[in-house]
């Protein structure tokens, strides 16, 4: 498919006029062949009925996104400096930035596979069905990590030594503490991962805060959007 079709309304999901990347603009062309091919993917029916899905019910992480107090956030994690500088790079450019900021992701999944295996002795007693899914799903993240450190060596063409030395940035560093510290909570609610799996407390209103504070989720976002927003920046530390 060619980038000047993607202004026809012949596409499913035309390009909009002000993106100027190459990078974003073979994004919009990816998207659009998967929709038009069902060999590579969903079709544009399945596509769109997914969309108008999500418009019509939104999610905790929906309502959060959107709130309006979360705006300045959403717009800084959206256009940080890494992916901003990276879609008007070249490969060889982007490589080392892109390397760097792998490395810390992969710290990363590393404390939060701890984290939630930590988590599983807040389980209550008798749940034993809820403990065998927690379990899985440390499994499953820590094969992640696993494949995310394998993707470094072999496609970014890191060193294993990187990954071996645990040369964390101040970003990593504040990212692992804060889950060390979710991982001490008494109220398995207010500091699980599993948002969906809290959605009724959430529509209980314990995002509505007491007293003028901040409600727990609402926090709680706030938190791993700064987080991550810093972790992108880290790819420029010396």
């Amino acid at each position: 498919m060619a980038l000047s079709s993607l202004g026809s309304i012949n596409v499913p999901f035309p390009m909009p006029v002000q993106v100027s990347s190459p990078r974003i603009q073979l994004a919009y062309v990816n998207m659009n062949a998967d929709a038009l091919d069902p060999a590579r993917g969903a079709s544009v029916e399945e596509i769109q009925h997914h969309l108008v899905k999500r418009q019509q019910s939104a999610s905790i992480a929906d309502t959060l996104w959107a709130a309006p107090e979360n705006q300045h956030l959403v717009s800084q994690f959206l256009n940080n400096n890494l992916t901003t500088t990276c879609a008007h790079s070249t490969d060889h450019e982007c490589l080392p930035l892109y390397q760097k900021y792998s490395v810390q992701d992969y710290f990363y999944l590393e404390d939060y596979v701890k984290y939630k295996a930590h988590r599983l002795i807040s389980i209550p007693t008798g749940e034993i069905s809820a403990l065998s899914n927690e379990a899985n799903s440390v499994s499953s993240d820590a094969k992640y990590a696993i494949s995310a450190g394998h993707f470094y060596v072999q496609d970014l063409h890191g060193r294993p030594e990187d990954l071996a030395d645990g040369n964390r940035s101040i970003a990593e560093l504040a990212y692992g503490n804060v889950l060390q510290n979710a991982a001490s909570y008494e109220d398995c609610s207010l500091s699980t991962a599993f948002l969906s799996a809290n959605e009724a407390v959430w529509k209980d209103g314990i995002d509505t805060g007491t007293s003028g504070r901040m409600g727990e989720w609402t926090s709680l976002f706030r938190t791993a959007l700064r987080l991550e927003i810093a972790m992108f920046a880290s790819a420029f530390e010396e």
